[in-house]
C-alpha cells in the first residue's frame, strides 16, 4: 500500500509536466523575481518553486492534497532510512573511479557519455538509480535534509522529494566510495542540488551531461551541479540563459560524431520526413505533398516515430509505398539513402547535423509548432537548413542556406 501511494505521488506530481505552451517571455519575467540567493538551498528551492508554478498554477487544490500525503510519507520514509541506515554494512564494492546513474528507462546511454571526461577514472559503473526502497540516511544527508526543513517547513513535498533524493545518493556513495557520479535527464529535477551539495561533502564531483535535445524550458534551469556538459556552444548558452551558473563544459558524443554519410552520386530517396509528433492535420497537409512527389517520379518516404507514432493515423492520410518501418530499417540507413532529411523537430535532424546531410524544417505542415520553435530555440535553426516549403515549391536550390 505504501509502495502505490509513493508510485501516485512522483507520478502524479510535477513529474512528466512542462512549460512547452507557456511564453518564454512569462518565464524570464518568473526568473527575474525569483533569482536565488547563490547558496545550493536556494537553488533547489527555486528550481522546486518553478516545477510547482508550471504544473499546478490552475491546480491549487490537487496539489495541497499532494502536500499533505507526501507528508505522511515524509514521515513514513524518514523512520523507514534512518534503520536502514542504523543497519548498513559496508558492502564489497570499494573506490570505484566514476559511477553513471542510470535510470531503468534507458537501456543504453555509452554513446552519449562524455568520455574524455571520464578517461580521468580507472574504472566506471552503472548502478541504477532512484531505488528508494534499498536507499537509507547518514549525517550528512540528516543535516541537509532538516535543514532545508526549518527553512521552507510547509513545503511538504519538497521535503519528501529532497529526502528520497539524499537517500538515493547516500546509498550510492556508501556502497561504491566513489570519486565521481556522472548522472543524465535530471535538469528538471529540484533535488539535485542539494545532492551536489551532499556529494561535495562527501567529497565526491557530481556531473551531468545531455541526453538528447533540448529547448528553452525554464524548468530545467537554475542548475547546479559540479560541472554540466552540453552538446554544443547553442546549449551552453541556452542554459546560461535558463539562470545556470554552475560550470558548463561542450562535449561532442559518439551518437553525433560517429555518423558519417558519404555523398552519393545518386540517391534512391529524394527525401525522407521524420515524424516528431501524432498531429494529425499536419499528416492531413502532408499526405498531397508526398503524393505529388511520388507523381513526379521522385520516391519520398515518411518514417514513424518508432514509439510514438499513431499508426492507424498515418495509414489514414500518408501513401502506403511511403511508410518506412523502422523496425525493417535502420535509422542511419534511412539517413545514408535520402538526399534531404525533413521534420519539425526530430533528434535525426540534430544528430546528423555534423554527418554533412542536407536537412530541411518543415515550416509547412504545422506552422504553430514552427514559430513556437522559433521563440523557445531550436539548435537546428542556428545551423545551415532549408525549409520545407522551399523544397515542395522547388525553390531550394537557389536559396541561401539559413543559419
Amino acid at each position: 500500500m505504501i509502495n502505490n501511494i509513493y508510485k501516485s505521488i512522483i507520478h502524479g506530481g510535477l513529474e512528466g509536466k512542462d512549460s512547452t505552451n507557456i511564453p518564454k517571455e512569462m518565464q524570464l519575467a518568473w526568473a527575474k523575481e525569483h533569482e536565488p540567493a547563490g547558496n545550493d538551498y536556494d537553488i533547489a528551492y527555486v528550481k522546486y518553486q518553478c516545477r510547482k508554478w508550471i504544473s499546478f498554477k490552475d491546480k491549487m487544490i490537487v496539489f495541497c492534497m499532494l502536500n499533505i500525503a507526501s507528508f505522511f510519507l515524509s514521515v513514513f520514509f524518514i523512520v523507514f532510512y534512518l534503520i536502514r541506515g542504523f543497519f548498513h554494512k559496508e558492502r564489497e564494492f570499494r573506490n570505484v573511479g566514476a559511477v553513471i546513474l542510470k535510470s531503468t528507462t534507458f537501456n543504453d546511454v555509452d554513446d552519449i557519455l562524455p568520455k574524455e571526461e571520464l578517461k580521468k577514472y580507472n574504472t566506471k559503473r552503472y548502478v541504477v538509480s532512484k531505488q528508494y526502497f534499498q536507499s537509507f540516511v547518514k549525517r550528512k544527508a540528516l543535516n541537509i535534509y532538516f535543514k532545508s526543513v526549518l527553512k521552507h517547513p510547509w513545503s511538504f513535498y519538497y521535503h519528501f522529494v529532497v529526502l528520497i533524493t539524499l537517500a538515493d545518493y547516500t546509498r550510492v556513495i556508501e556502497t561504491y566510495h566513489p570519486l565521481a557520479i556522472f548522472t543524465f535527464a535530471d535538469e528538471k529535477h529540484f533535488g539535485k542540488p542539494l545532492a551536489t551539495l551532499l556529494c561535495e561533502q562527501y567529497g565526491v564531483i557530481h556531473n551531468c551531461f545531455m541526453h538528447g535535445e533540448c529547448f528553452f524550458q525554464l524548468e530545467k534551469g537554475f542548475l547546479r551541479f559540479s560541472t554540466y556538459f552540453t552538446w554544443d556552444l547553442f546549449y551552453t548558452n541556452l542554459f546560461r540563459e535558463m539562470h545556470c551558473t554552475c560550470p558548463i563544459c561542450e562535449y561532442i558524443p559518439d551518437r553525433i560524431s560517429s555518423k558519417s554519410f558519404p555523398p552519393l552520386a545518386e540517391y534512391p530517396v529524394y527525401f525522407t520526413y521524420y515524424e516528431s509528433s501524432n498531429n494529425e492535420e499536419s499528416l492531413k497537409k502532408l499526405g498531397p505533398v508526398l503524393r505529388q512527389f511520388l507523381y513526379e517520379g521522385k520516391k519520398c518516404l515518411y518514417r514513424p516515430h518508432p514509439r510514438f507514432a499513431n499508426m492507424h493515423i498515418v495509414r489514414k492520410y500518408i501513401p502506403k509505398e511511403c511508410i518506412q518501418d523502422p523496425k525493417e530499417v535502420s535509422v542511419n540507413e534511412s539517413i545514408a539513402q535520402s538526399e534531404y532529411l525533413v521534420s519539425i523537430c526530430s533528434t535525426v535532424l540534430f544528430e546528423s547535423l555534423y554527418a554533412g546531410k542536407k536537412l530541411v524544417v518543415d515550416d509547412y505542415c504545422d506552422v504553430k509548432q514552427y514559430d513556437s520553435l522559433t521563440k523557445k530555440g531550436y539548435i537546428v535553426f542556428s545551423k545551415p537548413h532549408y525549409l520545407f516549403s522551399e523544397l515542395i515549391q522547388k525553390r531550394h536550390e537557389s536559396s541561401i542556406l539559413r543559419t
